[in-house]
């Protein structure tokens, strides 16, 4: 497998259930009831959740309300922290919908080219 616009991680390399692809991307984040928005990065993405880097600390089990742009389409979901790496915080989507999940199938396909 390879790639012609981010790195594709492997299932075998990672604990999640599906591929997520490495990216560079600008994001909003709050604590779900919180109505501040703050910035965050967003380091990989996938159909199950994403990886990112806020000005706060997250711990396991934080749940938060998110926003990016992929591919020219607001992405929005509700995610809950799963594991922390440092700074950056891996997540799972538990409130995402159908469109958003459209749009990262759709550039999960457009991105990973298969031999």
């Amino acid at each position: 497998m390879f790639n012609k616009g981010g790195n594709f991680l492997s299932p075998d390399k990672q604990k999640r259930e599906s591929a997520r692809i490495r990216v560079q991307l600008k994001g909003q984040y709050r604590f779900v009831g919180y109505k501040d928005w703050m910035e965050c990065s967003i380091y990989d993405v996938g159909i199950g959740g994403i990886r990112l880097e806020g000005k706060t600390s997250f711990y396991i089990g934080d749940e938060l309300d998110v926003g990016f742009m992929l591919d020219n389409i607001t992405i929005k979901a509700s995610l809950i922290v799963t594991n922390i790496a440092g700074k950056k915080a891996g997540s799972r989507f538990i409130d995402i919908g159908k469109d958003s999940k459209d749009a990262i199938q759709k550039f999960l396909h457009n991105t990973l080219l298969v031999d």
